[in-house]
Order: structure tokens, then sequence, then C-alpha cells
């Protein structure tokens, strides 16, 4: 199969924010979780090496804003001992969390721009670090880009159009 197109990381995480904005704004009960599992497991398969700009032994370099956010309640305890997601606040809270705490894999990339797609979605406004750009240097989605359409992952980027236009 030859490169169904030439796919950027820039368009795919556009894409996916997309995606899963619209999931919210059109139900916002909607299950991201089972939303996400195909994306998930296709992503798992693309191999890209990056690097995040902010890494776990840079948590002292978050933006206030951005250290405020790692401080919102994500769960709740209810009288009856029943946990629930506060979905917002954990949309959000991911958006800083998964750079601290994950390497910068393909498919963490693409997880980004799902919860980044859910907040917005569910009314939340876009934040200054809430961009592929501030996530990951020019010179990693560079290489990103040329692994992407290096010929190894045409089945998997055809899938994901499969996918989005499903």
């Amino acid at each position: 199969m030859n490169n169904v197109q030439y796919f950027t990381v820039e368009n795919m995480f556009q894409i996916m924010l997309n995606e899963s904005r619209l999931l919210r704004q059109n139900n916002r009960s909607a299950d991201g979780k089972e939303f996400w599992q195909p994306y998930k497991h296709l992503f798992k398969s693309i191999e890209t090496k990056s690097e995040w700009e902010l890494t776990c032994s840079d948590s002292e370099k978050l933006s206030h804003d951005q250290q405020e956010v790692m401080k919102l309640e994500e769960y709740i305890t209810l009288g009856n001992g029943d946990v629930q997601i506060r979905e917002m606040n954990h949309f959000k809270i991911q958006t800083v969390r998964l750079p601290l705490n994950d390497s910068a894999s393909f498919v963490k990339i693409m997880q980004l721009a799902l919860n980044i797609g859910q907040y917005i979605g569910s009314g939340g406004h876009v934040t200054h670090w809430m961009s592929i750009d501030k996530y990951i240097s020019r010179e990693n989605i560079d290489k990103i880009n040329i692994e992407l359409n290096g010929g190894t992952y045409d089945e998997q980027l055809y899938k994901f159009l499969l996918l989005v236009d499903s």
C-alpha cells in the first residue's frame, strides 16, 4: 500500500481533538474511554520516537496555571462510598499530567488531543499550553512526520481515516 496521503502529527492531533470535541458536544455523557479504544489500539502500533518539551523532572517549570490545574479535584467520594470522576477536571489534569508521567509515544500524543477535545467539547476553554507545539518541539514534530510517511505505517494511517469517517 503506498502512502494514502501525506500525514502530519499536527493534522492527526487536530483530527483527534476535533473528533473528541464533537463526541462531547453531541453527547455530554458519551463514553470517551470506549470512543478512545479503537484509536488507542491503532496508535499503539505506531512507534515514533519523540520527547516532550516538558519532562517529569521539569515539573517545577510548570506555569502557574498548570500548577493550579494539578491541584484540581479529580475524583469525589460520595456519602455512600461511591467514587465519581469530575470529568472536566480530569480532562484538564490529563493535559498537564500525561507529559509529566508518560513517555512521548505516539499514542500519548494522541491521548493529549483526545483529552483536550473532550475538555473543549464539554464547555472548557483552551488554555495557552493546549496545542501540540507546546508539548513537542518542531524538531521532534518533523521527525515524527518523517517516520509517519516512510511507508511503515500506511495501513495504520488508512485505518485511522476509516475510523474518523465511521
